[in-house]
């Protein structure tokens, strides 16, 4: 089993007309994750740029990280936050060394 912190990396577009809406409709996609994954640790958004932002989340391992990956998508609480994101540039996983 691996402890280390594994780190979900998910960089998309939102088009700037969106993005009030997307920071509104996070908090509760966010609040039903935590509250539906005991192996989710945290997440940070970040702004890449004027329509680019990328999710950094924390996960305890990454079969916690792949699982959630499958079944966030369906939930409705996460569905109004992903409605809002134009194009998903990239998803990538990562393990925390140091």
């Amino acid at each position: 089993m691996n402890n280390a912190i594994t780190l979900e990396l998910a960089r998309f577009k939102v088009s700037p007309d969106n993005v009030d809406a997307m920071l509104a409709d996070r908090p509760g996609a966010i609040e039903h994750i935590s509250g539906a994954y005991p192996a989710f640790v945290g997440s940070r958004l970040v702004r890449l740029g004027p329509d680019e932002f990328m999710d950094i989340v924390e996960w305890t391992s990454l079969e916690a990280a792949n699982k959630a990956a499958e079944e966030v998508p369906e939930h409705p609480e996460c569905q109004l936050y992903f409605r809002h994101m134009s194009e998903l540039v990239s998803m990538d996983h990562a393990t925390v060394v140091a």
